[in-house]
């Protein structure tokens, strides 16, 4: 990941692991929204889900989106 980010020549930049997968508007809509609002940075809420694609977990609050992430960068 650090080299992708050095390597980028774009004006943004986006995650994507090789376990994940974007819905087909996201990366549209999330620019449209940070000019609209003048946002230097955004991130979204995400969803766990299996092998199957059945879905395990949601994060329904902001904090529990910090916390994973927190608990990440531990």
């Amino acid at each position: 990941m650090n080299h992708g980010i050095q390597a980028a020549t774009g004006e943004y930049i986006s995650w994507l692991s090789s376990d994940d997968y974007f819905l087909p508007e996201k990366i549209s809509k999330q620019v449209s929204f940070m000019i609209s609002h003048q946002a230097e940075a955004i991130f979204t809420n995400y969803d766990c889900i299996d092998n199957e694609d059945q879905l395990y977990f949601r994060f329904s609050e902001i904090n529990e989106v910090y916390q994973s992430f927190y608990f990440i960068m531990q």
